[in-house]
């Protein structure tokens, strides 16, 4: 006898029409409710089933355009935050139990819960703030981004917090450190020449995930945030918002209307799982939120819509994730390290060289103390010197080529060797040779 197979179906909420601009979405932690924040400055409760969603409550919180929403981890508020540069924070009766009219100088665009009672506030000059609600008061400021902030997250212990900008910076900070601390600032990307606008942690804190304007997603190392270790492709635009899932998975919201799912280590895009749309037409998706259940999530855009996905499947499958992929993925990260660390090494030694070149006195090529016959011998002496350093630069790339294989030690030791050698060899202009070029690889 065959025995019956049975499979849970989960069927979408219908989407909701608020009628006006949705700036945020946000899910009470254990109830069926969510928060909208609207460009007329209200936040709106909504109760959400499989059959229907219905309005609960309006509130009029700011005065001007309410950008962002959030419930406290125990839903006990719900704080939202406005172009007005106010924060507002309601309790489960929807009655005002406190209101910051001037918590800025600049609107406010992002908010984050530490704890009950502890809210960081980011604004559109990088400035943030983390203010007691029960003393009403900010205990904690750093301003280190110079233009808006677009997200926030902490670590698990909740003591780090990290911020992506629309100056192209990822900053990180310890809030363990007191607010009269000369330095709070733990370390800061490069910047990366377009705006950051979303950020996950994941594989337990050991790694950061960083979206776009440009539609990659940047990984970087934990303790390592000058520059990301690795980058996923596969957005054509921007990805404007990331909700984590796991540990080794994170759910994109892409300026093309579409929700993926990306699994980290190995990295790739793993899955198209929906769409904000209306017909035919694709909407840009401005947030992503996870619902309580963890089975479904909610996508906002321009046209006013909640649009609610079932995402049940996908969290299924990758939830058995099974040992060998997971292997997989700690052997491309290791290769991904061998590649920095076969970049940082070639930058020392660079730079080590342009030194030694520097303090050996050598003259620049142009002297206008050399005569016309010393310039053609030189000349012919560079070119061979030239011919011999790019032949070694050849070999350098291949080693990284083999640290990209996992053969990382191996590379690294050819790469010491290979500089060693340059070093030993006659310093010449480094004019028409491009060691930088082992940096694209």
């Amino acid at each position: 006898t065959w025995g019956a197979m049975t499979e849970t179906v989960y069927i979408e909420p219908p989407a909701f029409d608020a009628r006006e601009h949705i700036f945020d979405v946000a899910f009470h932690p254990f109830e069926d409710f969510a928060a909208l924040a609207l460009v007329s400055g209200e936040t709106k409760l909504i109760k959400y089933s499989t059959e229907e969603v219905v309005e609960v409550a309006t509130l009029r919180s700011h005065k001007s355009s309410c950008r962002t929403a959030l419930f406290s981890p125990q839903g006990n508020f719900l704080a939202s935050g406005s172009r007005d540069k106010s924060i507002s924070l309601v309790n489960t009766d929807g009655e005002l139990v406190l209101r910051l009219r001037k918590a800025h100088s600049a609107p406010i665009n992002t908010l984050h819960f530490l704890d009950e009672h502890l809210l960081v506030a980011g604004d559109d000059s990088g400035a943030v703030k983390v203010w007691d609600l029960r003393a009403s008061s900010a205990v904690y400021e750093v301003s280190e981004q110079t233009e808006t902030v677009t997200d926030m997250k902490t670590n698990s212990e909740g003591n780090i917090l990290l911020t992506t900008s629309a100056d192209g910076t990822l900053a990180v900070y310890d809030l363990r450190r007191s607010n009269t601390a000369k330095t709070k600032l733990m370390g800061r990307s490069d910047c990366l020449e377009e705006d950051l606008l979303s950020l996950a942690l994941v594989r337990g804190d050991r790694n950061v995930v960083v979206g776009s304007q440009e539609g990659v997603l940047y990984v970087f190392k934990w303790g390592f945030f000058g520059d990301c270790v690795d980058r996923i492709l596969g957005h054509p635009s921007a990805i404007e918002t990331i909700v984590k899932i796991d540990d080794n998975t994170i759910l994109t919201g892409s300026e093309d209307g579409f929700i993926r799912g990306v699994s980290i280590y190995p990295n790739r895009v793993d899955a198209v799982l929906g769409h904000h749309a209306e017909g035919e037409e694709n909407f840009p998706i401005t947030k992503l939120a996870v619902a309580r259940q963890k089975t479904m999530i909610a996508s906002i855009s321009h046209d006013s819509r909640v649009k609610f996905h079932d995402v049940s499947k996908f969290i299924a499958r990758r939830s058995g994730v099974g040992r060998d992929e997971l292997a997989a993925g700690e052997e491309e990260e290791a290769a991904a390290e061998a590649k920095v660390t076969l970049k940082e090494t070639g930058t020392r030694a660079v730079e080590e060289e342009t030194k030694g070149n520097s303090d050996d006195g050598f003259e620049d090529e142009d002297s206008e103390d050399m005569d016309d016959s010393d310039d053609e011998d030189d000349e012919d002496d560079e070119d061979e010197e030239v011919s011999s350093k790019r032949k070694l630069n050849a070999e350098l790339l291949r080693g990284i080529q083999k640290a990209k294989k996992g053969n990382s030690r191996t590379a690294d030791r050819k790469l010491k060797e290979n500089y060693r050698r340059v070093q030993n060899m006659k310093s010449v202009s480094y004019t028409h040779l491009t060691l930088p070029t082992i940096y694209s690889v």
